[in-house]
Formats: structure tokens, sequence, C-alpha cells
């Protein structure tokens, strides 16, 4: 059981209990022979004292019920003292004395406890596993010894710390109507802003409504509970409670008006969009979904891939000659979960027909614009054309490498990582500079094994261009060859501790 005391405190503790039991013996030899009485009671009051001595270094810390409810047992200037309260309730907490701390069988004791109001009173205490159990007035209540200790550690984030977790645009979880943003001022980034805004109704933002300058954040030993210390535009200091939420995906605080909890969003998803915009976009991330080659237990096959930045499909025979049919894909309504209806101009053609796609684990139900409907299934080797793989998420990063370094000049890195949504982003960076020079979305790529390994990598960026970048990773070395915005270069493996 780990102890909050380190090892010289409890070493001095142990001399502490010798003192107070060399002292009985001194009462004993020293006192007034003609008072037997007075001599009894100060050897008892000795010996109780040991004991709680004992007893406070053997369950020293914090103890918690399932309520909140904790008593913590600890020395204060060498004297035995216990503190009972609940960890919601605020202001000082105050320890009042132990006085003894009988045991009457195998972890099983009796405390006498004194505080001024209450007086001398006992209590019982028994130890269960990693927990106590203390009874009083027949009503008992289990306490276990956990990572929450009194008083509660303060860590104080760091200023890369506080970007890392909360930095950001997030939105309101309730209404989606009210937006936080944590960001670096842009001339000092020692500086960083809290800033609040509201999205408007037709999308887009408004003009921040009010900045705060973030001077600290501190957060608990459970990195739960959060502590705001922001200045207003006035120089007026404001203190604002707040909380971490799953992994630190959902940030809460009180800005004035009750607990808000924020989830991550961006501002990409509020802007100003025509309907055209807006079509394009559903079905780009219809084409991210459908990416690749689905085949038919009767040969037949349908291929998803992006032409120019455009989605289009080619449905074909496999092992077949001549034209097939192709069509430019303009939107996707999700009109169900996994459910689309597909709005498709034919190529040659101009008036667009509807068709419907559903997902089914890994299997789609495709029917065209006159009824006819097939099922097809997704096989990642077996892909058009031939001999080619589709990879997704961390397959992708294992086959690539999650961080990269230019070979030759050692400046430029890639970083292949997944993001909190579990998609792959590529960030393209100079290591010394916190600004990326490109970030991307990265939901899905072509692999090819010849006598090398051959990569097509679809990249989209914030207002969703796509770009196809083609390289290829080398036995030599391992190197990963590739253009990505500056010439084609040689990556190698690298990792952040070298930097």
């Amino acid at each position: 059981m780990m102890k909050k005391h380190n090892i010289l405190k409890l070493l001095a503790l142990v001399i502490a209990i010798a003192t107070v039991l060399s002292c009985a013996a001194c009462i004993k030899i020293g006192s007034n022979v003609d008072d037997p009485e007075a001599t009894e009671a100060n050897q008892v009051d000795v010996k109780a004292l040991a004991r709680a001595i004992a007893f406070a270094m053997r369950f020293s810390g914090t103890w918690t019920s399932a309520d909140g409810y904790f008593y913590d047992f600890d020395l204060v200037d060498g004297e035995p003292k216990v503190l009972f309260s609940n960890w919601n309730l605020d202001g000082k907490k105050a320890y009042v004395n132990l006085l003894d701390a009988s045991e009457k069988s195998e972890g099983e004791y009796v405390l006498t406890i004194e505080d001024e109001k209450s007086g001398s009173y006992k209590v019982k205490c028994q130890t269960d596993n990693n927990g106590i159990i203390v009874s009083a007035d027949g009503f008992s209540e289990r306490y276990e010894y956990t990572s929450k200790q009194y008083p509660p550690e303060v860590n104080k984030l760091t200023k890369n710390q506080i970007l890392e977790n909360i930095g950001g645009v997030r939105t309101d979880m309730k209404d989606g109507k009210k937006f936080i943003h944590v960001f670096a001022d842009e001339t000092n980034e020692d500086v960083i802003w809290l800033a609040t805004g509201e999205w408007k109704d037709e999308g887009g933002y408004e003009n921040y409504a009010v900045r705060y300058r973030i001077n600290d954040v501190e957060a608990d030993e459970m990195w739960s509970e959060l502590k705001f210390k922001l200045e207003d535009d006035k120089g007026n200091a404001v203190s604002c409670p707040g909380a971490f939420y799953g992994a630190e995906m959902f940030v809460a605080i009180d800005l004035g008006d009750g607990m808000v909890t924020y989830n991550v969003d961006s501002f990409d998803n509020h802007k100003e969009l025509s309907a055209e915009q807006l079509a394009d976009r559903r079905a780009k991330e219809f084409g991210f979904r459908a990416y690749g080659t689905w085949t038919a237990t009767n040969g037949m096959f349908l291929s998803f891939d992006f032409e120019d930045g455009a989605l289009w499909f080619m449905a074909a025979v496999w092992n077949s000659g001549g034209e097939f049919p192709s069509g430019h894909i303009i939107d996707a309504v999700e009109e169900a979960p996994n459910d689309y209806r597909l709005s498709v101009i034919m190529r040659g053609e101009t008036t667009p027909v509807t068709m419907h796609c559903l997902f089914k684990d890994d299997m789609i139900k495709f029917t065209d614009n006159e009824g006819e409907q097939e099922t097809f299934t997704f096989y990642e080797n077996k892909q058009y054309p031939e001999g080619s793989y589709v990879r997704r998420g961390q397959k992708l990063i294992s086959a690539i490498g999650s961080l990269r370094t230019d070979y030759a000049e050692k400046k430029e890195y890639l970083y292949f990582h997944l993001d909190e949504n579990v998609e792959v982003r590529l960030d393209v960076g100079e290591w010394g500079k916190t600004e990326l020079k490109a970030s991307y979305r990265v939901p899905c790529a072509t692999e090819t094994w010849g006598l090398h390994q051959q990569f097509t990598l679809i990249l989209v960026d914030n207002d969703y261009n796509i770009t196809k970048v083609s390289g290829g990773v080398y036995s030599i070395n391992d190197l990963l060859q590739i253009d990505v915005g500056s010439g084609v270069k040689s990556y190698i493996e690298d990792s952040f501790d070298n930097h």
C-alpha cells in the first residue's frame, strides 16, 4: 500500500514512537509514589498515544467511500490526526485528534477521536482488502485507498498541454449553438486566448462575443477537474471551474452561465456553403467510404475512384474486355443509417439519375436507376486493377510508417497519425517550427506490390480539395519516396525522441 510519506519521514516516525514509549518509562520512574492513580493514568495516556501513532503510520493517507466522503489519517507536527470530510465540500478542512487506536483483534481497531464540537467519541475500524470499514452508532461505510489523496495535488498545465488538450474549436453538446476557441496568439506564442461565440443558424460563425486571456489552467491529480484562471479585456481576474470527460475529448467550463460541456469541432464544419458545395462534400464523404473495388458472386464488380477530384464509379466483370458503364456521383444523401440515395450522371449523359447504396458490414447492396439490385463484397486483396490493395486507418500507417524525415536535408517531416475521429491524417512540417506546412486527411490509399511497394494516397485538404499523390517504399533503407507539394523526396523512418 502506497503511503504519502517518504522513507526518511517514516524513519523519523519510528523514532517518535520509541521516544513516546521511553517517556512512559520516565514517567513511571519519576512519578510521585504518593499518587499511584496519577502515575497509572499517565502510563495509559502515553500507551494510547503510541497506539494512535502506529495506526496513523500504518493507515497514512486518504480513504474514500462511494459517495465521496473520506477519512484521512496523518501525523501533523508529530501528533496523530484524522480528517473526516467530503471531496465536494468547499472551504478549509480541519484535522482533529486521534487519541487512541486499540487493536481488539487482527485488523480490527477501536479509534478514540476528539474534536472541539463533539468531544471524545469512539468508532470501529476494520480492514477489508484494499479498504477499511468504519462503523459507529449502528452505521457502517466502506472506504477505499486510491490515488485520490488529500490534500489534492494541483497540476498546472503547461502552455503546450493547454493547446494539446483544450486547444482548437469546440461546440456545446446541448444546443450546438455556442462554441469556444482556445488558441495561441499570432504574435506571441506565450499568450493563449479562450474566445467564445455563437454559430449562425445558416452556418458560419459570428465574431467572438468575449475573449479571455488564459493565465493558468489547474488540474487535480486525476486530471478530471479543472480550474481556469482567466483575464477579461478590462484586466479583471476571472476564475472558472471546468472538467475533462472521455479522455480529454470533451471539455466543460462554467463561464458564468452554468457548466457547459463542449465537443471537438472545426470552423470548417460551419462555413456557409452553396447547395452544390454541400452536395459535392456529401458525395466525397460517400466516396471515402466506398473507395475501392467491390465484387459480386457472379463475377461483376463495382470500382469507386476519384478522377480530377470528383467521385466516379465503374461497373464491370472480372477478366472481360470492352467498354464498361461509368458514372459521376454528384450527391450522396444518407436517408437512413448506412443507406444512401445517389445522384449520378452517367458518362456521355447530362441528366442525373437516381441509384441507391446500402452498407452492411463489408458488403454493399447496390440498386441502379432501373431497379436492378446486386450485393457486392469488399475484399482488400481483390482490387481493380488486379494486384493492388486498398489500405485504410491503422493498416495504412503500418505500411508507410508513422513518422518520417527527409533523407537528404533532415528538415522536413511527414507524420501519419490517427486523429480524434480515428481517421488518418498527414501533417507536413519542418523540425523546429511549430506551424505546419500542410495537413491532410488520408481516408484511403491504393497499394500495389511489384518490384517495390507503390502507393497512391488520397489527400483531402480543409476545403475538400482532393489530390492523388503517388509514391513508393523501397527496401533499400526502407525509404519512402513521395511528392507532397515540394518535389519528390526520400523520407526515412524517424522518432520524435530524436528531436
